[in-house]
């Protein structure tokens, strides 16, 4: 089955800096039976350089998408539970929203690929995000940027291991 890895362009990565989120989000509390402990809506610091817009995914240091791709993952049914992220740029007084995404499908071991549209899988003992060619496409459609795909074959669930 195609999917595709899904990363933050280098160039997003290198012209953004996101200040004290270790202080509000904890990687431990990023699972269903942990999420509870994370603040429904949290403001954080940024740094962007100029002339380089927000992406529409940011995938370090943990998962947050703008809400054109959270509409995409909605419509494609995905189970997701979500905290609000404002990021702020106090040089341009510029704001972001975007959302800290939880996916059910991480918690539970058993379920087929074929079933998701997107998900965290361990590749070579890294945690790697996933997304059907679908789902991908119709991100891609509505002009989302900053996204760096690599194109990925997926048999059965044996090709992966699951992160939990």
């Amino acid at each position: 089955m195609r999917y595709y890895i899904i990363k933050t362009q280098t160039l997003f990565l290198k012209s953004m800096r996101i200040f004290d989120w270790r202080e509000k989000i904890n990687s431990d509390w990023l699972c269903l039976s942990e999420l509870y402990r994370i603040p429904k809506r949290i403001v954080l610091p940024v740094e962007i350089k100029e002339y380089i817009p927000y992406p529409d995914m940011i995938t370090e240091p943990v998962l947050m998408v703008s809400e054109l791709v959270y509409k995409v993952i909605k419509m494609y049914g995905e189970m997701v539970y979500t905290r609000d992220v404002i990021l702020t740029d106090h040089k341009s007084c510029e704001n972001k929203r975007y959302y800290l995404v939880v996916f059910e499908n991480t918690e539970n071991k058993q379920w087929p690929i074929q079933e998701c549209n997107i998900f965290f899988r361990n590749l070579n003992g890294i945690r790697t995000l996933f997304a059907s060619i679908d789902l991908v496409e119709s991100i891609l459609r509505r002009g989302a940027v900053g996204l760096h795909l690599d194109k990925i074959d997926l048999g059965w669930k044996e090709d992966c291991h699951n992160v939990g």
